[in-house]
């Protein structure tokens, strides 16, 4: 790993994120597998196993209806119900196969949200059939823009509601058999995430980011065609891509974990014999508070991701315990730099050595890292730094859809333009400290420190001690606002535990001090997880409302 003194990575031929390596349509490898060996495994859904022929086969009309609408009349994006059903899918690979980015809406999402994030994606087609026409039929009414309706079912769409007049009707069917060309001239999908401003934020993720990230992960974890991965993230989810895309790049089966598993896998990854396995900390901090992270209990996993949040050692060590057979990686990476872009290995050395939180490591292959103080100027990479986190790479994204305010205050200019080509840098938000063993270390998000009575208070370093005195991996700490309380107050949540309330703040007086003691600490059964399996902490800002009003 190259150390220049600003940036920790390689600046080579790879990293221009226009360079011609990284260009192509991302299903290129997938059409590769389907031309050469269509009968192999490609998706398990719903009950239903699906080869690589027969995916293809049902996505194969719609992106030629696609390109059909296309020739006269300009498609900005599809927007797409995700519900991880084999019909999202289908309409997944269509429209990368078309060249058109598709616009993940989640099936649970607020109807206002859904409406937002359509009309701010401007998408001009919608894919409909019945495992969501009950979504649908709440939200075409409110869409008072004109768009295209592909209709994929089964049935007759008059069998489950009436389209609106003023949207136009396409039979998908009609065009069944052609073979639609494929086009890498366009982003590959348009996310949306959380917004300071309370409206979501687009990112538009190009098939060459995606390339990228893929090329750099086969390089490091070599999977083969004989591989199962696992789905468990939502498709609103940048790590869904991760799914996706390494499974159908090598050939791999993709393993749609069902909704009523989700938060206890176990079961499902003996049953199917996963290798892949790639979630957030909390699915597995779920896994053992229900204790089921017992010794050998994953012995056919060949490889263990984990990304999307801190990682606990005590986590990572006894999911080592329960697939000791696997290798287990730390991920990191926002969604503005495409999945993932540090990672690192966990061995029992890492884990002896670092005190309760594993280290986001070293950038990926072609990808780089740095640092920039609170004034925003780049400071030196050496062991013992800290800063907010910069990356740069031809995983980053261009910026925010229609956004150039955020844009210009998030990506910026490099600390020296001619080395680095001129690209610009993302600042993460995230707070760091460099180890020239490990490489990066979180430290906590800027966005969460808070003034308690005057004193600057770190909530994730309340969390790590919460961590080490209760041994407990699912906790969350929020701060409320001065709207619910007249001063801020720390609260404290916590997952099954033998110690009382009283107990736990007394052990944490040995760590903090008294200014940054919870003072109040609610057990929860049920650990609330948002869509993209991280800990909900609106749920829990809404807890706090509701038992305080």
């Amino acid at each position: 790993m190259k150390h220049n003194r600003f940036f920790i990575g390689d600046f080579n031929s790879d990293f221009c994120q226009n360079n011609d390596t990284h260009s192509g349509n991302i299903l290129t490898p997938f059409l590769k597998i389907v031309k050469n060996k269509p009968e192999s495994l490609a998706l398990w859904a719903n009950d239903l196993a699906l080869s690589y022929g027969e995916l293809w086969a049902a996505s194969a009309p719609i992106a030629s209806c696609l390109n059909e609408i296309v020739q006269y009349q300009k498609i900005e994006s599809i927007g797409i119900i995700a519900n991880r059903s084999i019909s999202s899918f289908v309409s997944i690979i269509a429209s990368l196969a078309a060249g058109i980015p598709y616009v993940p809406i989640h099936y649970k999402y607020p109807l206002k949200r859904q409406i937002s994030i359509l009309e701010r994606a401007e998408c001009s087609v919608l894919v409909l059939d019945e495992t969501n026409a009950s979504v649908m039929e709440k939200l075409l009414p409110k869409i008072t823009k004109s768009v295209f309706i592909l209709w994929i079912g089964s049935e007759n769409i008059d069998k489950n509601f009436k389209i609106p007049h003023w949207h136009r009707l396409v039979s998908v069917n009609a065009t069944a058999g052609r073979e639609p060309e494929t086009s890498d001239s366009r982003a590959a999908c348009l996310l949306f995430t959380s917004g300071s401003t309370g409206e979501p934020k687009g990112i538009r993720i190009k098939h060459s980011n995606i390339i990228s990230y893929v090329n750099s992960i086969q390089k490091i974890f070599k999977p083969n065609e004989t591989d199962r991965f696992s789905q468990i993230f939502d498709q609103t989810f940048d790590l869904s891509l991760h799914d996706m895309f390494v499974a159908w790049s090598t050939g791999a089966s993709l393993f749609c974990i069902p909704d009523n598993e989700r938060h206890a896998p176990g079961r499902f990854i003996k049953k199917h014999s996963l290798t892949f396995w790639f979630s957030t900390p909390s699915t597995i901090a779920l896994m053992q508070s229900a204790k089921l992270l017992k010794a050998n209990s994953f012995s056919t996993l060949r490889f263990s991701l984990f990304c999307g949040e801190p990682l606990s050692s005590e986590l990572a060590e006894n999911w080592m315990a329960a697939a000791p057979k696997s290798g287990l990686h730390n991920l990191y990476g926002p969604t503005e730099a495409t999945i993932a872009i540090t990672q690192t290995k966990i061995t029992k050395k890492l884990l002896n050595n670092v005190d309760t939180t594993v280290p986001i490591g070293f950038p990926l292959s072609g990808q780089v890292a740095g640092l920039c103080n609170s004034r925003g100027d780049f400071i030196m990479v050496q062991h013992g730094s800290q800063g907010e986190l910069v990356v740069a790479g031809n995983q980053v994204t261009e910026g925010y859809w229609r956004d150039k305010q955020s844009t210009k205050s998030k990506f910026i200019s490099g600390p020296n333009g001619e080395e680095t080509n001129n690209t610009k840098w993302y600042k993460t938000g995230d707070r760091v400290v460099f180890d020239r063993e490990y490489g990066f270390l979180f430290l906590g998000r800027l966005d969460d420190q808070v003034k308690i009575m005057g004193h600057r208070v770190e909530i994730s370093e309340i969390e790590t001690v919460l961590r080490k005195v209760t041994k407990i991996p699912t906790v969350a700490v929020i701060v409320t606002p001065q709207k619910i309380l007249r001063s801020p107050a720390i609260v404290a949540f916590v997952g099954k535990s033998k110690l009382s309330p009283a107990e736990l703040k007394n052990l944490c007086r040995q760590f903090l001090p008294w200014y940054m003691i919870p003072q109040r600490v609610v057990e929860v059964n049920e650990w609330p997880l948002n869509s993209s399996n991280k800990t909900d902490k609106k749920a829990l800002f809404k807890f706090v409302e509701e038992s305080i009003g």
